[in-house]
């Protein structure tokens, strides 16, 4: 297909493309030096190459190139969006994804003792965080050139592997939890990392984020050695995080019947990347320590009646306090095709006729639980959950879509 750039350039006037866009086009006018030299003939493509960017990005008013730069593809094929252009633009502009840059519009990334650490994309809501970089050894770390050449398909050993002794603030505040791992040899020398923050009783909108690395080292889990140091040094990164910012609450106010007790589920909240259950606070103590005993193993789902929920063979504590009631049978060795689970679980989030895999398993702590997806989550495809083994509708349950932010 040909394209006319004068005409391009006319209609670009009618759109507004980001900045981004405007300097690609330009870098490309102005790159009067791009030359291809075949069989003797020099043709200059610049304009033509310049055509062909802007008319692919007029055809979408701009935002299928801003969505392919606030997106790491790696990461954006982990949370399962990467064939899903439409959903990646939506996550960006309403700020639950970014790749994040300095005030230069250059990449978050330091270098020290030759080792080169760069922010890759995050990932927020108004309490939760993921966090991808990536670390460049250079030749500090020669082992991991086998081990790349062991796992071809860019496996990661449950040992040997290197790992940054890292340390997260916001806004200067470490009263947070966070927990990450390497998640992909890239290359010989490079490691790709994703790191996931619970900020706890505080909230992340428009939050410093301070990286703090002062050495790498490779844990070879013997009890006999300590960790093998690969490197010193001083690499600290600093960034302005992007949240999404909106919200969808349910309002619940179910009774579950568990064991001759009675429980309600207050409300759910869910966003794209996480999920909060609330109950009301004298409820958790019936249930903190309680699990429930049905029938079916292995792949097999557990025993449900007609209306999807599992069906409770009978109760145990696993305290030695009985925090319910006495009908509480104490612990009893399970047949073969009996299992546990717990009763102060969100285990399970349902789309429909199918099952939502992002979700973990989330326990209640105190009167709230919340988690954080592997996957995104279409929060306009929930139908239920699952808690405590029963199957919750919300199809019949009224909600609202709030300001995580919001004072009132």
């Amino acid at each position: 297909m040909k394209y006319d750039l004068e005409e391009l350039l006319q209609e670009k006037e009618n759109v507004k493309p980001s900045k981004k866009l405007d300097q690609t086009v330009l870098h490309i006018l102005e790159e009067k030096t791009y030359m291809r030299q075949k069989h003797n003939k020099t043709t200059n493509y610049a304009g033509k190459i310049a055509a062909a960017v802007l008319a692919g990005v007029l055809a979408t008013g701009g935002v299928v190139y801003a969505a392919s730069q606030l997106w790491n593809q790696d990461v954006a094929e982990q949370f399962g969006v990467k064939e899903n252009q439409k959903t990646m633009e939506e996550l960006n502009k309403q700020g639950f994804a970014n790749i994040p840059t300095s005030t230069k519009e250059t990449p978050i990334q330091v270098e020290d003792q030759d080792i080169k650490v760069k922010v890759l994309q995050t990932l927020a809501d108004e309490q939760t965080a993921y966090i991808y970089f990536e670390v460049d050894y250079g030749n500090q770390y020669k082992a991991i050139e086998k081990q790349s050449k062991a796992y071809p398909d860019k496996h990661i050993p449950d040992t040997g592997i290197a790992n940054p002794n890292v340390e997260f603030l916001i806004n200067g505040n470490s009263h947070i939890s966070y927990c990450g791992e390497a998640v992909e040899i890239k290359n010989a020398h490079t490691i790709t990392y994703a790191y996931q923050i619970l900020a706890n009783d505080q909230k992340l909108k428009d939050a410093k984020i301070d990286m703090i690395i002062h050495s790498f080292d490779i844990d070879h889990e013997k009890a006999d050695t300590k960790p093998e140091i690969i490197s010193k040094g001083n690499w600290d990164l600093s960034w302005t995080l992007s949240n999404g910012t909106t919200k969808r609450v349910y309002t619940l106010n179910k009774k579950l019947s568990l064991n001759n007790t009675t429980i309600t589920l207050k409300s759910l909240e869910l966003s794209p990347l996480s999920c909060k259950l609330f109950i009301d606070p004298e409820d958790y103590a019936k249930i903190s320590n309680l699990n429930g005993i049905v029938r079916g193993t292995g792949e097999e789902e557990p025993e449900m009646d007609k209306d999807g929920n599992y069906i409770i063979l009978r109760y145990e504590n696993d305290s030695s306090t009985d925090t319910l009631n006495d009908s509480s049978t104490g612990t009893q060795e399970l047949s073969d095709n009996e299992e546990i689970i717990c009763l102060n679980t969100l285990s399970e989030i349902f789309l429909g006729d199918k099952s939502f895999d992002g979700l973990e398993g989330i326990a209640l702590a105190g009167d709230t639980s919340i988690d954080a997806f592997s996957k995104i989550l279409d929060i306009n495809k929930v139908t239920g959950f699952r808690f405590a083994g029963q199957k919750i509708d919300l199809t019949d349950c009224n909600y609202k879509t709030v300001d995580c932010f919001s004072n009132k």
